[in-house]
């Protein structure tokens, strides 16, 4: 990989901006930059943020037509938001949208819904079948269908896990659900910001086991846009349930926005403070001149599952794991799965 494929992740942070810096010190793009940034951009799950911010410096260029058609996909997929939320309520089905409103344009999200009622899962699917939402595929608790005029996944789970291992107790998010009004004026179930973002921080290192500007973006969105109290219910949520998880995901959005804006905004080190850091992914993170899509070596994955182990409901599920794991089909699928993670620059 040449230096500058290497450097593209600090051009594009410097070009779009954080959060925690005036938008008018945001560095210009250059023309001849666009086309490769645009495929940077791709690769880390922010294509259409990366076209909002040409297009409000008037820079789209060539770009124009696949942002009119991108951000007209963005806003469709707010009406199926809407119309999977409506419908999980008709069936009396306790749920949220989680991990998929991002405080930026995005177009590259699946449609992620938790149910609660773990009883009412599969009459859900029944239902969904019915409807016309065509299925993907399914696991072992989740199953993902398309909505062919948005254009988007519907997932469903009925627990966050990875194959059969729950990483994440869906009960301890419970409390934490709020209705909010999409852009399109239609309301639906989700979660607290703070709740979100601990499912967000999971789901990066253990279920994907990468980290993009996706991730960077929505965490500093959403921590910029938090109260004192909020960001205080953040540290005891991520103390609870996924503190070693997190001090991986912190120590690297840390380590990017150092590198790319010089300095650390004052929150996320209170967070690094309260919390403490992660030596491990930011010294690879170093080593690779910060390039995203940065992967979590294998240690951060087996740390974060031995700190869930004081979870009953992770416990047990692990025995279920290893128990399906005597299916020799089963297995050959998992297998499949950990190598597809192991080669794979992004997901």
């Amino acid at each position: 990989m040449d230096g500058n494929t290497m450097n593209s992740t600090v051009k594009l942070l410097k070009a779009i901006g954080s959060p925690f810096v005036n938008e008018r010190r945001c560095e210009a793009f250059a023309e001849e930059e666009v086309p490769a940034l645009y495929l940077h951009a791709i690769k880390n799950r922010i294509p259409l943020l990366y076209l909002d911010t040409l297009n409000r410096q008037n820079k789209l260029f060539d770009l124009k037509p696949v942002y009119c058609r991108e951000y007209s996909r963005y806003l469709k997929i707010f009406d199926t938001m809407a119309e999977v939320s409506d419908f999980l309520s008709s069936l009396n089905v306790e749920h949220v949208i989680f991990k998929s409103i991002r405080p930026y344009p995005d177009a590259s999200v699946d449609i992620d819904t938790l149910i609660f009622d773990s009883e009412k899962y599969e009459r859900a699917l029944k239902s969904f079948l019915k409807t016309g939402w065509n299925i993907l595929g399914y696991g072992p608790q989740s199953a993902t269908f398309f909505d062919s005029e948005a254009q988007v996944g519907i997932d469903l789970y009925r627990e966050i896990a990875v194959s059969w291992v729950i990483y994440l107790d869906k009960r301890k998010l419970e409390k934490h659900i709020v209705r909010i009004r999409l852009p399109n004026n239609k309301y639906v179930s989700t979660l607290q910001p703070e709740a979100d973002l601990v499912a967000i921080i999971a789901h990066s290192v253990i279920k994907e086991q990468v980290y993009t500007m996706a991730e960077f973006y929505t965490f500093l969105k959403l921590l910029k846009m938090m109260k004192r109290k909020e960001v205080e219910n953040l540290i005891e949520l991520i103390r609870t349930d996924i503190l070693v998880v997190a001090k991986s995901f912190i120590s690297v959005t840390l380590a990017l926005h150092k590198e790319a804006f010089g300095f650390i905004p004052e929150k996320l080190a209170v967070l690094s403070s309260e919390l403490g850091r992660e030596g491990l992914e930011e010294n690879r993170l170093a080593q690779s001149a910060f390039h995203t899509p940065h992967k979590y070596h294998y240690l951060t994955l087996v740390r974060s599952l031995m700190g869930k182990l004081k979870e009953e409901k992770t416990r047990k599920s692990m025995a279920m794991q290893g128990f399906k794991m005597m299916d020799l089909g089963f297995t050959r699928t998992v297998v499949a799965g950990i190598v597809d993670h192991m080669t794979r620059e992004t997901y």
